[in-house]
């Protein structure tokens, strides 16, 4: 019951993610995704003309870039590729298509990517092939491979959950700090306020 489990949750995890989207003339439209450190990365775009009795295909640019603005990859006539590519940190990724036409065609284009990360990457049937393996040893080696992403993924969100711990507790006391020393200012400016008030009374001879 548990192996047939696996494998249902096996598939599931390995769908790749796939978008369409229809683009307009002169239009940039941009999608944000998060890739962990150290995955394979790759990325697959179709770009088509909707109105087919037009011959001139909608030129269209693709940049792929990082937090920092990185360039990952950069197309400038994409039609239809792949891209790929390995992140040093983990974060956001931008895919952006940007359509640039001289002129102004009745309909605008559709966009198609389809993005594959750490195990969605792998050809287990070559690899099956290649490694002479069963139809039951390739679906185990698929099987390890995901157990070995899950485990990463709780790995790292693990590390997060410490760090954004360890970044509440320090922010815990700066603010208790930061309340002493408000709280200690405003005491001492209404000492001040008081000796200066006495003093002045005194001079005034309202007090003695």
């Amino acid at each position: 019951m548990f192996f047939l489990l696996a494998l249902i949750c096996l598939d599931l995890y390995n769908s790749a993610e796939s978008i369409n989207f229809y683009l307009d003339p002169n239009v940039q439209k941009c999608l944000r995704e998060e890739v962990s450190k150290d995955v394979l990365v790759i990325g697959e775009y179709n770009v088509t003309n909707l109105d087919e009795a037009d011959s001139r295909m909608l030129p269209t640019k693709l940049l792929v870039t990082d937090e920092k603005r990185h360039i990952l990859a950069k197309v400038d006539d994409a039609r239809k590729g792949r891209f790929s590519f390995i992140l040093e940190e983990t974060g956001l990724i931008e895919i952006c298509f940007h359509s640039e036409s001289g002129y102004r065609p009745k309909e605008g284009g559709v966009v198609w990517l389809s993005i594959r990360k750490g195990v969605e990457t792998k050809n287990y049937e070559e690899l099956a092939e290649v490694a002479k393996l069963k139809p039951m040893e390739g679906r185990m080696a698929r099987l390890e491979d995901f157990v070995e992403a899950i485990v990463d993924d709780f790995v790292e969100m693990k590390e997060r959950e410490v760090a954004m711990s360890n970044t509440n507790e320090s922010t815990k006391s700066r603010v208790f700090y930061l309340s002493i020393f408000n709280f200690s200012w405003l005491f001492a400016l209404a000492a001040g306020q008081i000796i200066y008030l006495r003093q002045f009374f005194k001079s005034k001879k309202l007090i003695e």
